[in-house]
């Protein structure tokens, strides 16, 4: 009995939908109602009413940030249920919910447990900072939902069994940084960062280093962490292939276009092979 509760929790994400309904219960407890600026989402929520009577994005105050999809949301939401400051600020309470679900599901795929996964989502989404501006437009909970829904895209991909994953979940991390990040200018380092940390931590690398497949698995040093061993098959987890295992030949050019598009990501697939250990002369 104890085992089908288990599986029917991983399987329907009961923790991470838990934390959603934490965000959600908290806010409606705090009664976020106001109708005046807080902060400085006075100038988006006017621009937000622009953008859904006129159709025009027109800039109006201090706005520092592009906003970008961020006013489309809140626009749509005016269409919905009419202008007031807190049908617009709703749109960032139904982002800050997905980030606490996306935030439980990326913990656990670093290998945290369901449980400590779900202790260190609760503790940041039901912080005082974060519970305050949940219920206000500001782009601090777009931000942050563009840079985490980023990396569980990257995670996907270094743990995607096969090429063809992989690429798809790094198109997705891509695209999806692309347009969240449009809120919040600094949530573009994930196509900047960590997009290409993830395409050089990819064990697809390897094969640019055919000297290591060579060695026996137990000399093989790290590719990424000099001197260090690989870790056994059984410590790999989901990680997959190995490092001397060469991606398929009909996804080998998408791996270029990737590389092509952050040339610098792999810095050493450029390396010579190390050299045979010297042998002093008979």
């Amino acid at each position: 009995m104890s085992r089908c509760l288990i599986q029917l929790i991983r399987r329907f994400r009961i923790p991470a939908l838990f934390c959603s309904l934490a965000v959600l219960i908290c806010e409606l407890i705090s009664h976020p109602y106001a109708a005046m600026g807080i902060c400085d989402d006075g100038p988006y929520i006017v621009m937000t009413r622009t953008l859904a009577t006129t159709g025009h994005l027109i800039y109006n105050g201090w706005a520092t940030p592009i906003l970008g999809w961020q006013l489309f949301l809140g626009a749509a939401l005016i269409k919905l249920f009419g202008f007031s400051y807190t049908a617009v600020r709703m749109s960032t309470l139904l982002v800050a919910m997905a980030l606490a679900f996306v935030l439980q599901r990326t913990l656990v795929r670093t290998s945290i447990t369901e449980r400590n996964a779900t202790i260190g989502t609760l503790a940041l989404v039901l912080s005082p900072l974060y519970l305050m501006l949940s219920v206000t437009f500001m782009t601090d909970i777009d931000g942050l939902f563009a840079i985490v829904l980023c990396l569980y895209g990257c995670l996907r991909a270094l743990q995607a069994s096969s090429s063809r994953a992989m690429i798809g979940w790094l198109c997705f991390a891509v695209a999806t940084n692309a347009i969240c990040g449009t809120s919040r200018q600094i949530a573009w380092l994930g196509i900047l960062v960590i997009v290409p940390s993830t395409l050089w931590l990819h064990p697809a690398r390897a094969p640019a280093r055919p000297h290591l497949a060579h060695r026996p698995h137990s000399q093989r040093v790290h590719p990424y962490l000099p001197g260090r061993p690989l870790p056994s098959a059984s410590h790999r987890g989901n990680i997959h292939p190995s490092d001397s295992q060469e991606p398929p030949s009909r996804h080998r050019h998408h791996l270029r276009i990737f590389r092509g598009l952050y040339p610098a990501c792999d810095p050493l697939a450029a390396l010579p092979p190390r050299l045979p250990p010297r042998t002093n002369p008979a």
